[in-house]
């Protein structure tokens, strides 16, 4: 049974993601540090309860508990598709954030620029020579990736309420900002990064599907 590669992808498409990505992010450093200084001087947000409620979109474990009212809602159908069918949708929700967060991870240990708050909004790189934890740095933000992990997912698993989901990391995305941890291209990445892998993920779902019935059929 051949399934096609999460990775095959169209030039075409790759070239319309590497636009968005490198116009995107060139778009956001002319306005990183004046929405920093705009930030400090505005009123604290973190101690209102929107705030805290989006926020919130961006902790994985709070994900794991859609996930398991997700499967609890499905087991239903274990005995008659099996586990993995069954269970299909906690599984890319749960990998889908699993991978986004490694990757957020994984680029800050790249990228090790510091958080806007301890440069007064100047872009500043750390050493490799120098001792580091990946909490530390910025870029990407790792609350964001996670809420758009979910999100893009969730749009695919729930499409009538992508406007929602979307929504939702959005507003992650913008507390980050607001919290003057990081800039807005901290957020941007990642949400960007986020959709190439859950599409990536939702794409090999559907391949697997399409293979299995074939496969059913003949």
């Amino acid at each position: 049974m051949k399934i096609d590669s999460p990775f095959r992808i169209s030039i075409v498409r790759l070239i319309v993601f590497l636009v968005i990505m490198i116009a995107g992010y060139w778009l956001c450093t002319l306005i990183d540090r004046p929405v920093y200084h705009w930030v400090r001087s505005i009123e604290n947000t973190g101690k209102f309860d929107w705030n805290r409620m989006l926020r919130i979109m961006g902790y994985a474990p709070f994900w794991l508990v859609v996930a398991a009212v997700i499967g609890l809602h499905d087991r239903v159908h274990i005995r008659t598709q099996g586990f993995v069918q069954a269970m299909h949708r906690v599984i890319l929700l749960v990998v889908s954030v699993g991978l986004n967060g490694l990757l957020a991870e994984g680029l800050k240990v790249i990228a090790r620029r510091e958080r806007p708050s301890y440069t007064d909004g100047l872009y500043e790189f750390r050493d490799f020579a120098d001792a580091f934890s990946s909490p530390s740095l910025g870029m990407p933000s790792s609350h964001t990736i996670v809420a758009f992990a979910a999100a893009w997912m969730m749009c695919k698993l729930f499409p009538k309420a992508s406007i929602i989901w979307i929504g939702l990391a959005i507003g992650c995305g913008i507390t980050r900002v607001l919290s003057g941890r990081h800039f807005v291209s901290d957020a941007f990445v990642p949400a960007v990064l986020a959709y190439a892998v859950a599409g990536a993920l939702w794409h090999w779902h559907i391949s697997h599907q399409d293979a299995a019935s074939k496969a059913t059929s003949e």
